[in-house]
């Protein structure tokens, strides 16, 4: 079964047009949505819960220098921006 939809007036038009402009930002924009909130600089355990990878996984990109990290106080730091980069970039995320 096929919809249709027609628009008897302006605003509806007006209305639906700026909801899927609405929408078509939200998905280009998904990526960056989880890192809204997050520090500038953040723990492995803070990434892994972001990505929702496991700590294993995260270990493995940052030992394999897909993830820059520095070692502060015995413990790695990853900042935000290089997170976000990771994400953009990644051939992990893409399918």
């Amino acid at each position: 079964m096929s919809t249709n939809i027609h628009f008897t007036d302006f605003s509806a038009k007006h209305l639906f047009k700026s909801i899927t402009t609405d929408i078509a930002h939200f998905y280009e924009r998904k990526s960056f949505i989880m890192f809204d909130y997050a520090p500038d600089l953040l723990t492995r355990k803070q990434c892994q819960q972001l990505l929702q990878i496991s700590k294993s996984k995260m270990l493995e990109f940052i030992h394999e220098d897909l993830i820059p990290a520095h070692i502060i106080a015995g413990q790695f730091r990853i900042e935000k921006k290089d997170l976000i980069d990771f994400v953009q970039n990644s051939l992990y995320w893409r399918k």
